[in-house]
């Protein structure tokens, strides 16, 4: 970019060649110190602009007194008044000033009444200004319906202020006949005219320019605007070209069209190009106009009511459709929210109409239930992408709430045309009439599908760690040879059964039993066979016992039976029974054929601890073994 500066600085040699300089690279950085030369070439730019509007509407017009049909000078100072800086808004009333003054002063002949009429104008754009920056109006568009309100009011109050300082100016130069009330009207109509005719048009292409919105405008729309304005271009001169028939109701058809086609640019653009075609068909006495049997003044006057009620027309035309274009881009972008709220949420929504056996779905219902979109819906439709296993408990929720008159609720399978099964839950209620019965039911519907199986693998993993609890505590209380309970979970036991027959004062009492002679087996027999003995024993024992007691092997041989709430009685005749189940069987072949067991009993005596009963079972077991073994013995 630097280089491009240079050279171009470099080339600057003539005053023509440097204001295109300063107008190109306009806004840059490497020109700020220049800034005052910008200023200066905007309002030339804008006055020439404006002397070429304003000759141009007076000469072709030819209207009463030099004013003209329209006056589009008024809106292009206005729209250059709301898109420069600031501080280059003197520079720009200023040329426009001295460019107005030029071309009233050609056409009327007087430096005075030019300077009148001059100055009613500078006065209009100033006061609009003031009011669109009090309503901190800053850029247009023709989607805007409170833009065009703002602007229209605007432009009327400064017509009014405009045209009074100009019904003044005129009452003072102008002979008496003249009447100062159809100046005014007249006045007042062109004034707003240009203003609502021009203004938005350049305010809108500045837009455009500005934000690029011109690039980003396609083929249809461009042919459909050529269209709309082309009709209007071919229908104006249809109808201003020739003075046989009162034809002014095509050019508003037309304009119709280009509102349709162009909304507020449509209305706009359209009376231009018919205000234009109008007033020169009138300077040259042609046109429908030209039946009005009257003054040129008064076909004038007929021709700015005929564009003001073209363009009042128009415009709620235009202000309806880009009401609708806003309301429907807004609704369309909330559709899109939804669609991307649902789609991440995997939620969609539902209607369905009971009478026409029609349902409305949103496009993530589709992609839940794996259907292409737009595919028709019905119940029948609902019903077979149910599981088979589902469809008749669905059924039952549903029509149990809506008797009810309850919106109802459930998650069920889904079975998808891909054999998919999905989990859905699925709300919804219903839309009743006076009556009572069902016209339309809504809702939605959830795919928890990933829920469903993360809950199920949680189940699962919850149910194996129970199931690995339970294995690690009962290897943890188990004996692993004999598969009875361990010491560490008969004293668990016995010391909650002590805890309990001293609270409740029942009877508990204990055997404490050991093989006889299993040194002798282990020697003799090997070790195999001493295990085989002890699950033997264990398993006899176990076998003997009645229910609510317990067996454990309590070290080595040894083993402990707990008997609680039975009364001494009993609590023998189970110790007899171990030790002649025990001495019954043949145990291994060979050397030894028979084990036995001597038995030490213990009943529990008040406020005794666990350890205090345990060694009066052990001491009535050496007692037993004392006595010659296989025998049972009972502590005192």
């Amino acid at each position: 970019m630097a280089g491009v500066v240079g050279t171009c600085a470099g080339a600057a040699n003539t005053p023509l060649t440097r204001i295109l300089y300063v107008f190109v690279v306009d806004g840059t950085p490497t020109i700020r110190s220049t800034g005052w030369r910008i200023d200066v070439l905007c309002a030339a730019v804008v006055g020439l602009v404006y002397y070429a509007g304003a000759i141009g509407s007076l000469e072709l017009s030819l209207g009463s007194n030099g004013i003209a049909t329209m006056w589009p000078p008024a809106g292009i100072l206005l729209a250059a008044l709301v898109l420069a800086p600031r501080r280059r808004g003197v520079a720009i009333i200023a040329c426009a000033m001295v460019a107005g003054l030029i071309a009233n002063a050609q056409v009327s002949k007087s430096l005075p009444v030019a300077a009148g009429f001059t100055l009613a104008n500078m006065l209009e754009s100033i006061v609009a200004l003031w009011m669109l920056r009090r309503r901190r109006f800053t850029r247009f568009t023709m989607f805007d319906a409170a833009a065009l309100k703002t602007l229209i009011v605007s432009s009327g109050t400064a017509a009014a202020a405009g045209t009074a300082l100009a019904v003044t100016v005129a009452a003072l130069l102008f002979p008496a006949p003249f009447a100062p009330l159809d100046f005014a009207v007249s006045w007042f109509a062109t004034e707003v005219l240009g203003v609502l005719v021009i203004a938005p048009v350049v305010l809108f292409a500045a837009d455009h320019l500005v934000s690029g919105a011109w690039r980003r405008i396609d083929r249809q729309t461009l042919r459909d605007g050529v269209l709309a304005l082309g009709g209007v271009v071919v229908v104006s001169l249809g109808t201003f070209l020739q003075s046989s028939f009162p034809l002014l109701f095509l050019p508003m058809f037309a304009l119709n069209v280009a509102v349709f086609r162009l909304g507020m640019l449509g209305a706009a653009a359209g009376v231009t190009i018919i205000g234009t075609i109008g007033s020169v068909a009138i300077g040259f006495g042609l046109g429908p106009v030209s039946l009005v049997q009257h003054t040129t003044e008064i076909k004038v006057f007929f021709c700015q009511f005929y564009l003001l009620v073209l363009l009042a027309s128009g415009l709620p035309v235009a202000a309806l459709l880009a009401r609708q274009k806003r309301v429907v881009g807004a609704l369309g972008r909330r559709t899109a929210l939804l669609e991307r709220a649902e789609m991440a949420a995997h939620v969609g929504h539902w209607s369905y109409d009971v009478a026409t056996d029609t349902g409305h779905w949103s496009a993530e219902m589709y992609r839940i239930y794996g259907l292409a979109p737009g595919t028709p819906i019905t119940r029948a439709t609902s019903v077979d992408l149910l599981h088979p296993d589902e469809r008749a408990r669905v059924a039952a929720i549903v029509e149990a709430d809506m008797a009810a008159g309850a919106s109802f609720e459930f998650t069920a399978r889904r079975l998808r045309p891909d054999s998919q099964i999905r989990h859905v839950l699925s709300r919804g209620e219903a839309e009743r009439a006076a009556d009572g019965t069902i016209v339309t039911m809504f809702g939605m519907v959830q795919d928890v599908t990933a829920q469903v199986e993360a809950a199920a693998l949680l189940t699962e993993a919850r149910e194996a760690a129970e199931r690995a609890a339970r294995q690690a505590t009962a290897m943890a209380e188990t004996d692993q040879l004999t598969g009875i309970a361990n010491r560490r979970k008969a004293v668990q036991v016995l010391d909650a059964a002590i805890t309990a027959a001293h609270a409740e004062d029942k009877p508990l009492s204990v055997a404490l039993f050991d093989v006889d002679h299993f040194k002798r087996v282990n020697d003799t027999l090997g070790h195999d066979a001493g295990d085989a003995v002890l699950a033997a024993v264990a398993a006899r024992a176990e076998a003997s016992l009645p229910a609510g007691t317990l067996i454990a092997r309590y070290g080595g041989e040894e083993f402990l039976a707990i008997l609680p709430a039975l009364p001494d009685a009993a609590v023998m005749d189970v110790a007899e029974r171990i030790r002649r189940e025990v001495a019954r069987a043949t145990f291994v072949a060979g050397a030894l054929r028979q084990v036995t067991v001597s038995i030490g009993v213990a009943a529990l005596k008040r406020g005794q601890s666990l350890a205090a009963l345990l060694a009066d079972a052990d001491r009535a077991l050496y007692a037993a073994k004392a006595a010659g073994r296989n025998r049972l013995s009972r502590a005192a």
